[in-house]
């Protein structure tokens, strides 16, 4: 670098410059009588007594940076008019990097000024702004840095950085910032707003745990278990780290506060991640819900269920309560989060007479009222022509709502339900082997008459080496609903009351064996023996999910095989992989894969293959069906493949939402492609429609046009 007198450079440009004054100053604006030099590119102007004279180009201007023994300052850009350099004293931060298992210890460090939410007062230095620190080879550290009060945070790439609060760095002596623990791994800085932050006193703690999606297994539950978890400090900061790369959700917790969840995260390899929006916690929630009438039909006191649904940050967060409802018809629920609930009422006799789903955003959804109507009915039963005394279910067994009633020798019953309507009811007799699935429409001061089929399916289930599987479980898929009935000693069984297109299928008790299907068709008085359901082995199909080429954890994976049975169903692990089990003889499934913070796509695929790969994308769009008044049974396809059902719905309450509202579906984060939607209309049959999504799009299939 060249050096130049001042006159020199001003005979040199004199035509084409004008000499600029350059004050040093402190922070009050008087000048410092500092001696040093301003770079300026390859031009070196000295600085004597605090005051310097640069040459700028006519109508220009140049950026400077002064240096000075003992004094520093920010990068400063000098007009003709000319400029005043504030200036700070200097001290030196020292300290020992210490190497973790692994790792080498890098030539440097950067320092840089951090700057929480919500300062108490503009920062006298930027934040961003860095100073290199030298590393020795035994770890030792030091710097030089402005003489004030800061906050920093030094980094290596591909650790975790170090926070250092309030620092307080005199002129002329060291400040020591004790022994940093480099470790490989990205991390995670929160902050709570200053109210919040006061109020818990150092009592919040923050927990980050990958989203997970899909159903409870043993990889999900090992996936749930926190990565990290750590305790804000009194100023409302908290670092979570060494963290893998993945989606996360964190939690907040602290005593008399509700939880507040953040999700989804993304987590970079090696990176750094800040959330700038400081936390807001809010009290609890305590919500009151009111039952008219204040007792149910026999006089008893009612019972509420209270389930906190399961959300996209694990599928085994929900949580549970059951709690008896007072002589009043009120039951309060206390210190309740922000979420999504599902509500029962349950009466004595054990019949969930209300189900519904509740969201809890605010106080203002503190007070649930509910009333729960009584519908008296009457009807009888029969198989064929003969009078059945058997159970009736209205909602069926699995049903959210479920009220059960008893027919007499003489097939007849009553009792009340708490609507009219349309109904899905089960017909069970253990002593005639008769369960049965029949659809009805209820309408006031109506007599019911549900008369089943006289039909008979009657066989045996058979191990893989042709012998009785004893006590075997039979799935029997009539009407669209599956029901299990269960083989006796000798492999034997027999179902009636059922008609019309039937599968049948069979699990061993003790193994993973499963039968294939078999269809049957069966007219009323029809009665088919002698059907043979045979047992075979399974094998595993590994398979794999990425999302951007980076091995995905926590997806969910189905499969429905091709020719029927049981959908086998897994989460990803850490490096993406899963394996799911499927019958011998099965050549193809449909996959529907789905993650948290990703989007959701089906896929057909040959079984044929030793491992499958899915490259899930990051961004989808939405699809919404509208449907007519008089639609029944719903399908949607993928690029040709069938989502299932139950996926549909766990994906839309993953992300808060009823799949269907109304006449309208409606399905979030849906990979691009080709949708086909198909629905059942009473008039027409069968109708489909095709659209486009792409990423960040919306498409509507309407079916009312």
């Amino acid at each position: 670098m060249r050096r130049f007198t001042l006159l020199f450079l001003l005979l040199l440009l004199a035509d084409t410059t004008t000499a600029a004054l350059v004050s040093i100053v402190d922070g009050e604006g008087n000048v410092v009588p500092v001696d040093g030099e301003l770079i300026a590119s390859d031009v070196v102007v000295v600085v004597k007594g605090g005051h310097a004279e640069v040459a700028i180009p006519d109508g220009g201007a140049i950026d400077v940076q002064l240096r000075s023994a003992g004094w520093w300052a920010l990068p400063a850009t000098v007009s003709a008019t000319g400029a005043q350099i504030r200036v700070w004293r200097t001290g030196t931060v020292i300290g020992h990097a210490v190497a973790s298992k692994g790792v080498e210890l890098p030539a440097a460090l950067v320092a840089s000024i951090e700057v929480p939410p919500q300062p108490l007062q503009s920062p006298p230095i930027p934040r961003g702004t860095k100073f290199e620190c030298p590393v020795a080879k035994d770890g030792t550290f030091a710097c030089e840095l402005p003489a004030e009060t800061l906050d920093l945070v030094l980094r290596s790439k591909g650790m975790t950085p170090h926070y250092r609060w309030g620092v307080a760095i005199k002129p002329g002596e060291k400040a020591d910032l004790g022994s940093l623990t480099l470790k490989a791994g990205a991390s995670l800085v929160v902050w709570l707003d200053r109210a919040s932050a006061a109020a818990t006193k150092g009592k919040a703690t923050a927990t980050l745990t990958r989203m997970v999606a899909g159903s409870p297994s043993a990889t999900a539950a090992r996936l749930s278990v926190p990565v990290a978890e750590a305790k804000f400090t009194e100023r409302g900061y908290v670092q979570l780290a060494p963290l893998p790369a993945g989606t996360f959700g964190l939690e907040i917790s602290a005593p008399d506060f509700a939880k507040t969840k953040v999700s989804p995260i993304e987590i970079y390899d090696g990176s750094e991640s800040v959330l700038r929006k400081p936390i807001v916690l809010e009290p609890p929630i305590d919500v009151l819900v009111r039952i008219t009438p204040q007792r149910d039909p026999q006089g008893k006191p009612w019972r509420l269920m209270w389930n906190r649904l399961a959300d996209t940050t694990s599928p085994l967060s929900g949580e549970s309560r059951e709690l008896v409802v007072d002589e009043q018809g009120v039951v309060t629920v206390n210190g309740q989060s922000p979420g999504q609930f599902s509500v029962a009422i349950v009466d004595a006799r054990g019949n969930r007479v209300i189900a519904k789903d509740v969201a809890i955003e605010s106080a203002a959804d503190a007070f649930q009222p509910i009333t729960i109507d009584s519908e008296p009915v009457r009807g009888t039963v029969r198989l064929g022509d003969e009078p059945l005394a058997a159970e009736i279910i209205f909602g069926t067994r699995d049903g959210a709502e479920r009220v059960t009633l008893t027919s007499d020798e003489a097939g007849a019953f009553e009792g009340s339900l708490p609507r009219l309507g349309r109904w899905t009811v089960e017909v069970r007799s253990d002593t005639e082997n008769v369960s049965a699935v029949r659809l009805i429409d209820i309408a006031k001061d109506e007599e019911i008459e549900i008369r089943l089929a006289d039909s008979t399916i009657a066989g045996r289930v058979l191990d893989r080496d042709g012998e009785p599987a004893a006590n075997a479980r039979i799935a029997v898929i009539s009407n669209g609903l599956a029901q299990w009935h269960d083989a006796d000693a000798a492999g034997a069984f027999q179902i009636r009351g059922v008609t019309g297109p039937v599968s049948l299928r069979a699990r061993a008790q003790r193994s993973r064996d499963e039968s294939a299907a078999v269809m049957l068709d069966l007219s009323d008085g029809q009665h088919i023996r002698n059907v043979n359901l045979r047992l075979v082995g399974q094998r595993a199909v590994r398979g794999r999910v990425v999302s951007g080429g980076q091995p995905l954890a926590g997806a969910f994976v189905s499969a429905y095989p091709s020719a029927g049975g049981v959908v086998p169903r897994a989460t990803t692990d850490v490096d993406g992989g899963f394996q799911l089990d499927f019958r011998e003889t099965e050549n193809s499934a449909t996959f529907i894969i789905a993650a948290a913070g990703r989007t959701m796509s089906a896929h057909q695929r040959p079984l044929s293959d030793d491992a499958i790969t899915f490259e899930l994308e990051s961004v989808g769009g939405e699809l919404i069906v509208q449907l007519p008044d008089d639609a029944g049974r719903f399908a949607i396809f993928h690029n040709g493949a069938r989502l299932g059902t139950q996926e549909l719905f766990d994906w839309a309450q993953a992300h808060n939402r009823t799949l269907i509202r109304g006449n309208t579906i409606s399905i979030p984060e849906l990979a691009r492609g080709t949708y086909r939607a198909c629905v059942q209309v009473a008039k027409s049959g069968e109708v489909c429609k095709d659209a486009t999504l792409v990423p960040r799009g919306s498409i509507t299939i309407d079916f009312r046009q």
